[in-house]
């Protein structure tokens, strides 16, 4: 039975290793630190079986001037085995219900052109292209 829950203080090893499998490397110190520095219009849930993480989402509320409140979802991993098999859907609906919650009226995100199989799960529960992201290092 796959669960969706707020991270446990022992969670992060698992959590850097489904961010690892999309090529986003941390530490797990500096992950733990970024989980510690969440406030409250940051939620990081994970899905999981048991003991094993399944998938992660994070997501921030932030107040866009000409729409209002929107939640974005800032990192959604599912573990490769666990892929297709509604993980994402249950983490990406438990963030809606929170969106919801937080008076946001739109879940956005972004997703690397690569990730054309992410496309297709975002359009198949309801996400449309609505725009370009742009990028710029500081």
């Amino acid at each position: 039975m796959i669960a969706v829950r707020p991270p446990a203080p022992g969670d992060a090893a698992q959590m850097r290793r489904l961010l690892d499998q999309l090529g986003y490397q941390v530490t797990e110190a500096d992950l733990q630190a970024r989980l510690a520095a969440a406030t409250p219009e940051d939620l990081v849930l994970v899905a999981a079986d048991g003991e094993s993480l399944l998938g992660v989402i994070a997501l921030h509320r932030a107040t866009i001037l000409h729409i209002g409140p929107v939640a974005r979802i800032m990192t959604l991993v599912v573990d490769a085995t666990a892929r297709s098999g509604g993980v994402g859907r249950k983490l990406v609906e438990a963030g809606a219900d929170w969106a919801r919650a937080a008076g946001c009226t739109a879940l956005e995100l972004t997703s690397g052109k690569q990730r054309l199989r992410a496309h297709a799960f975002y359009e198949g529960i309801g996400f449309t292209a609505s725009g370009l992201r742009l990028h710029r290092a500081l």
